[in-house]
């Protein structure tokens, strides 16, 4: 009888027993009826929580919503929940989170990828709708294997005891700490939340907890509702354009709100902000050696342009591991106006091309100075 089901019944991607919105394709919700909901539920619960701003308030609204969306698979960003100082409930909210809709799974950084997926594909694994890497402390959050899971399709890998599964990843992932500084991957990938100092009282988490328990199906409810609104035109789209429009867009000040994203990655990317600061030092050293760097498109021996790499960073790389460093830089556009050359015929060097440089030709760089 069980082989004969095997063959004749239908086949489920996924178990769930809260709703998304809208349904995804080949998930059986056994969930059906949830009460009327009005948003007044919902906004009571947010309003528990103390945003740095306004706006953080609506991000703290996007959070929750992304869970209960039922976008694509991979289409959805990383949270990351920080604020001025320790005290600030970023870790509480995220427990919170997961409390309404069962829990989340908790990871460390730099924690084998193997073991992550094992845990995913684990039996309570795939109750899971949300992962948080929690209280990270590093000077720059660089994980390449996270940031591959992130926007992956389909969750695959060794499931004990049952050898190759997978699954949908339609998991929202968390990060928490003060002060983040992330790489340009995981800074491109993430929607930062900033928390104020809260003014809880001492049964406030109790209160907030027993109220989400209480009120779970009314709160899905209003998501749900929240969900279903036809979304404001946003002026622009980035790379998660699925996800603005079918979260962010629902919310108030959705395009207001778009622009503080957008402008804390930028703030946040620690290789961005060491990109400019490069390409200010080379620029002041050009103009040491008598050069127009806005108007001039110069050719720098690379043996200069790594002890002016050195300078900026203050770093004792060698030649060729700066140039390796500048060069990734610059094919992945964080250095604007410093490439590497294509051809070795003057021997190997970087290009750099000024801002009003034009049709300029290029100019071997010479020392003209010993201000440099």
């Amino acid at each position: 009888m069980f082989q004969a089901l095997l063959r004749i019944a239908q086949s489920y991607a996924a178990i769930h027993d809260l709703p998304h919105e809208p349904p995804l394709p080949n998930y059986y919700y056994t969930m059906l009826d949830l009460p009327q909901g009005d948003g007044q539920t919902f906004e009571g619960l947010i309003d528990c929580f103390e945003p740095e701003t306004p706006l953080d308030r609506t991000l703290i609204m996007a959070a929750f919503l992304t869970l209960l969306w039922g976008g694509s698979a991979g289409a959805r960003p990383i949270f990351v929940l920080t604020a001025a100082g320790r005290g600030h409930g970023k870790t509480t909210l995220a427990a919170l989170i997961g409390l309404l809709f069962g829990g989340c799974l908790s990871f460390s950084k730099g924690e084998d990828i193997g073991v992550i997926i094992q845990r995913l594909l684990s039996p309570e694994g795939l109750k899971a709708w949300m992962v948080l890497i929690d209280n990270l402390k590093s000077l720059k959050f660089s994980w390449a294997e996270f940031e591959a899971l992130v926007t992956a399709l389909t969750i695959s890998g060794k499931a004990l005891y049952i050898g190759e599964a997978s699954r949908p990843n339609h998991l929202t992932y968390f990060l928490t700490g003060n002060a983040l500084a992330l790489s340009t991957d995981i800074a491109q990938r993430s929607v930062i939340v900033r928390l104020g100092k809260p003014t809880h009282t001492g049964d406030w988490f109790s209160s907030v907890r027993d109220f989400i328990i209480e009120h779970r199906l009314e709160l899905i409810a209003d998501m749900q509702g929240i969900l279903r609104r036809k979304g404001v035109p946003l002026p622009q789209h980035t790379r998660w354009g699925e996800w603005e429009d079918g979260v962010l867009a629902k919310l108030p000040h959705a395009a207001e709100t778009q622009q503080l994203i957008i402008a804390r990655r930028g703030e946040s990317d620690v290789e961005a902000a060491m990109a400019t600061t490069i390409e200010q030092y080379i620029e002041k050293r050009l103009k040491a050696h008598g050069y127009d760097p806005d108007q001039q498109r110069l050719r720098i021996p690379t043996d200069m342009i790594a002890e002016w790499f050195n300078g900026a960073t203050e770093q004792n790389q060698s030649v060729a591991r700066a140039s390796a460093v500048l060069r990734q830089m610059a094919d992945e556009g964080q250095l604007k106006r410093l490439a590497k050359a294509k051809s070795h015929k003057h021997g190997r060097s970087f290009i750099w091309t000024g801002v009003a440089a034009g049709d300029a030709d290029t100019v071997a760089f010479e020392r003209r100075s010993k201000r440099s």
